[in-house]
């Protein structure tokens, strides 16, 4: 029986690396894809992304027997005290089978590790989902409000409906999304955590628009 491996990609000479590289693009639109040669210096284990003292980034692989099953690129920064799971996907052929949940599981444990080496904690880990109100077909929208219920059954909370992704590059445009999160602490204060989020962990300047709309939406929800 094959055994799902989860690890970190850490060199260009991991027989994963380049397969890993090719299914992150295959697998996210070109204005939710962070430049690839930043992902391609993350998964090579370049230190100043993945070894920062208050902020690191990694990318995740599932390894089967040799193949790629599935890809977690993710973050944690130790100011904001937060997490952020960035980009997950599964290849076709091993969906159903866990991996999703196992990528997840070891992106919580990797953001623990990444806490206690900088002596921080995790208050949450947030992550991003495509909004269902904006699908363009009663078939995307069941996929959309299928993958949110998804996570939600996994113990992942809707944290704003009014989010907004950052232009990734300078001819690309924002992206309107859903954000949720991982609860990891007992009592969160998520307009605080929001806050943080945008400003050191999305890069946004202090009460932007996109921080604003995202803490409004908290209040109609």
């Amino acid at each position: 029986m094959a055994v799902a491996r989860t690890r970190i990609l850490e060199s260009m000479d991991d027989p994963l690396f380049w397969p890993a590289l090719e299914f992150y693009v295959e697998s996210f639109p070109r204005d939710e894809r962070e430049a690839l040669s930043r992902v391609a210096r993350v998964s090579s284990g370049d230190p100043v992304h993945c070894a920062g003292s208050e902020h690191r980034v990694h990318m995740a692989v599932v390894d089967v027997d040799g193949r790629l099953a599935g890809i977690r690129y993710f973050s944690y920064d130790a100011r904001a005290k937060l997490g952020f799971f960035i980009y997950l996907a599964v290849k076709p052929e091993f969906r159903n089978l866990g991996i999703g949940t196992q990528l997840v599981e070891f992106g919580k444990t990797t953001c623990h590790k990444d806490a206690e080496e900088m002596g921080s904690t995790v208050e949450a880990i947030f992550f991003e989902c495509e909004r269902p109100e904006l699908a363009e077909s009663p078939e995307d929208r069941k996929v959309r409000d299928d993958r949110i219920q998804y996570f939600i059954n996994r113990g992942a909370v809707v944290i704003s409906k009014n989010y907004y992704q950052p232009a990734l590059g300078p001819d690309r445009d924002t992206v309107p999304l859903w954000l949720l999160a991982y609860k990891l602490s007992r009592n969160p204060d998520w307009k605080s955590l929001v806050s943080l989020f945008h400003r050191l962990v999305l890069g946004y300047p202090h009460n932007s628009k996109e921080e604003r709309l995202a803490l409004a939406a908290m209040d109609h929800s």
